[in-house]
């Protein structure tokens, strides 16, 4: 699920990065900003959880 997130993130910075308003610039490197930091911070968080849920079954 992360991954697909990540890419549909990706794909949205592309698209705001097209766009030509003024904000469209900083709307893109703040959606690339949450791909690139913030969900390595959910998946290694959720990897653990995870991990120990399959080895349970």
């Amino acid at each position: 699920m992360l991954i697909a997130l990540g890419e549909v993130l990706t794909a949205a910075a592309a698209f705001y990065s097209d766009l030509g308003q003024a904000l469209d610039p900083h709307t893109a490197k703040r959606l690339q900003y949450l791909v690139e930091h913030q969900l390595g911070v959910l998946w290694s968080d959720l990897t653990p959880m995870r991990n120990d849920l399959a080895d349970r079954h």
